[in-house]
């Protein structure tokens, strides 16, 4: 894995890792805090903010960072385990996603 890569990877993980904490403060992120399990529902980011805690700069459905390549929103979310949700923009994670 080369180190944009494994900068992209470390930003979406602490992305999501806020996302999570935020849930869990709510008291939506499992049975004892009313909500539903947390491996009931996957967890859906957009893609601009995917691209954005990254470093890079989303446009068009493309990501484009400072190196001299892009990635489409697709291939962004698809990278980190995820599955592209074209129609809403974002990248389904974890939980329920198969």
């Amino acid at each position: 894995m080369n180190r944009h890569r494994l900068g992209v990877g470390v930003a979406i993980l602490e992305a999501l890792a806020l996302l999570f904490l935020t849930a869990c403060a709510a008291g939506g992120a499992g049975p004892a805090g009313g909500g539903t399990p947390a491996s009931a529902a996957p967890v859906k980011v957009r893609s601009k903010t995917m691209c954005e805690a990254s470093g890079g700069t989303y446009a068009a459905g493309t990501c484009t960072h400072s190196a001299p390549h892009a990635l489409s929103a697709q291939q962004m979310c698809e990278s980190q385990g995820g599955i592209y949700l074209d129609g809403e923009d974002t990248c389904a994670m974890g939980g329920g996603v198969k």
